[in-house]
């Protein structure tokens, strides 16, 4: 299960159970079976979080195997503007330009 808002890298191998919303998994990322990523969290690029790690919302995970640390306020306040972002740039905006264009 995916949450709403999410970004999920380039090469990243979801086997979690769940990210939860406004998430970020940083490129090239693994989060193995049956892992848990609470909200607003920020799974830094090539990270491995490890099987059944329970993430608690508003985290920092990092490193091989994964750490859990409090996000810092600069990347909480990046997480909670992605869904604002999303919709206004990248390929939220790109599909929108497409489809009213009627292609």
């Amino acid at each position: 299960m995916v949450g709403d808002d999410v970004i999920v890298g380039h090469g990243v191998v979801l086997h979690c159970s769940r990210v939860g919303s406004n998430c970020l998994v940083g490129n090239k990322s693994v989060l193995l079976d049956d892992a848990e990523i609470g909200d607003l969290c920020l799974v830094a690029a090539g990270s491995l979080v490890p099987p059944r790690l329970v993430v608690p919302d508003r985290s920092f995970v990092s490193g091989s195997p994964a750490t859990v640390e409090p996000i810092s306020d600069r990347h909480l306040e990046r997480l909670q503007g992605l869904s604002t972002v999303g919709r206004e740039l990248g390929y939220s905006m790109m599909a929108r330009r497409y489809r009213d264009a009627g292609l």
